[in-house]
């Protein structure tokens, strides 16, 4: 006898199973809000995954604060791959620059242990709201965002402005801004808000500002401010417009494959500055104006992302209007440097920074310090080395 029943209960148990819901992921950081001078780590826990699954984590900026990603002013800022049960490895060794599985196991969760202050301390602490998204490259689960903020520590004296055009005067919402003493690192750096606004909290002394936002360019010359204990001054900075743009991606030299959230900055011969951070794919585009640029992929985020930087920049010549393409093809890191960084009484010094550069003046790498040992590593390819 025939059974007309086995199609409809093949049918139904098709239906059944396409309309299964996803996987339903989740992402937790242990700590949702930091002070910039945080010293310590942040673990992001994520649940919900296949043992063995890689996830995508990316960190966004977020101007409004509105907890969303809006494309026209939220932009990357920090991104990574991690795969459940692995960690980055170099010859048995981890390489404390690139972010892991820190839990060691492949059970379907992963715990990512960031370390506060990371070997990018400029992005990496910068003052701002921010959106961590959570996605699946595969495309099994839907992606899920959380929230993250870095706050000011609170210090009687600084300097505050507004980041507008030059022409015409428009405030510039979301620009990066840096605060670094002359000819040294960057010491404080925050974004501009919803009004072009932007607040630094800074110890006395004499500095730069610098300021990053696409198609403009910082006249550094204008730049200089001074802090007075307690007091705050103002300094408004208006950014020229660049009208010759300079593109191109950062990738992998094996792959081809874009790396993302990495800072390329340009400077010129007469006290110019800009830059951009590439995007998703690995593209980054910025507008300078008439002169000689010299054009660098920023080491720090290169290491988190466990590739060397070239030691040396790329110039180029520009006009008042046009375009050119500079890319960079850039090698992972196969080989690792470490150890600690101490003081003449072993003293461990965190936060120090450590670079390497190769024998042949190729390429550079950079590490970082970190609490609580001063422990380090260096990723380089086989060669010789001078750290």
């Amino acid at each position: 006898m025939k059974n007309h029943r086995l199609p409809l209960l093949i049918a139904a148990a098709l239906l059944a199973t396409a309309t299964l819901p996803a996987p339903a992921a989740s992402m937790t950081p242990s700590l949702a809000t930091i002070t910039n001078d945080f010293v310590g780590k942040i673990s992001l826990n994520i649940g919900g995954l296949s043992v063995g699954q890689p996830v995508l984590v990316q960190r966004f900026t977020d101007i409004n604060g509105n907890g969303l990603i809006d494309a026209s002013q939220d932009g990357l800022s920090y991104s990574f791959t991690v795969t459940d049960g692995q960690l980055p490895l170099i010859g048995g060794v981890r390489n404390l620059n690139v972010p892991g599985d820190d839990d060691g196991t492949a059970n379907g969760a992963i715990r990512v242990d960031l370390p506060f202050p990371n070997v990018d301390t400029v992005f990496g602490r910068a003052v701002g709201k921010y959106v961590i998204r959570l996605s699946d490259p595969a495309l099994v689960f839907p992606s899920v965002t959380t929230v993250f903020e870095v706050k000011q520590k609170v210090l009687p004296q600084g300097v505050s402005g507004q980041i507008t055009a030059a022409a015409g005067g428009a405030a510039l919402v979301g620009a990066f801004v840096a605060l670094a003493p002359p000819d040294g690192q960057p010491v404080a750096a925050a974004y501009s808000d919803t009004s072009g606004n932007y607040l630094f909290n800074a110890p006395p002394g004499n500095y730069i500002i610098y300021v990053m936002r696409t198609t403009y360019v910082t006249d550094l010359n204008a730049a200089a401010v001074t802090v007075t204990a307690n007091q705050f001054a103002i300094k408004n900075i208006a950014l020229a417009s660049g009208g010759f743009i300079i593109s191109g991606k950062i990738s992998d030299s094996s792959t081809g494959a874009g790396i993302p959230g990495i800072f390329t900055n340009a400077d010129s011969t007469n006290g110019l500055f800009t830059g951009a951070v590439s995007d998703t794919n690995g593209n980054y585009s910025f507008g300078v104006t008439a002169s000689q640029w010299k054009i660098s992929a920023e080491g720090a985020a290169l290491a988190q992302a466990g590739f060397l930087g070239l030691n040396s920049k790329v110039i180029t010549n520009t006009a008042a209007s046009g375009s050119a393409t500079i890319n960079f093809s850039l090698p992972k890191a196969t080989a690792l440097i470490y150890g600690t960084v101490k003081d003449s009484n072993d003293n461990p010094l965190n936060g120090m920074g450590v670079r390497a550069q190769d024998q042949g003046n190729i390429y550079k790498s950079e590490g970082v310090a970190f609490p609580p040992t001063g422990s380090y590593s260096v990723g380089v390819l086989a060669g010789t080395w001078a750290v």
